[in-house]
């Protein structure tokens, strides 16, 4: 049994990330951060290293709880 959050990484989901909320977009060959607020996709930004991606990724979702 996993909460609704944890069910919501996908972690068992192969991704080109490392990083929760974090992929490679390969028309702009950049990391892409993006978060899930309501059933609504948020893009957050396009990053040259997945690790600002990532802490994007964490800023965003800090600023919603």
């Amino acid at each position: 049994v996993v909460t609704q959050r944890e069910n919501a990484n996908m972690k068992h989901i192969k991704t080109s990330s490392n990083y929760v909320g974090v992929c490679w977009d390969k028309g702009n060959n950049k990391w892409k951060a993006y978060i899930t607020i309501n059933g609504k996709l948020k893009h957050i930004g396009l990053f040259e290293s997945e690790l600002d991606a990532s802490k994007a990724y964490q800023k965003t979702l800090k600023s919603i709880k």
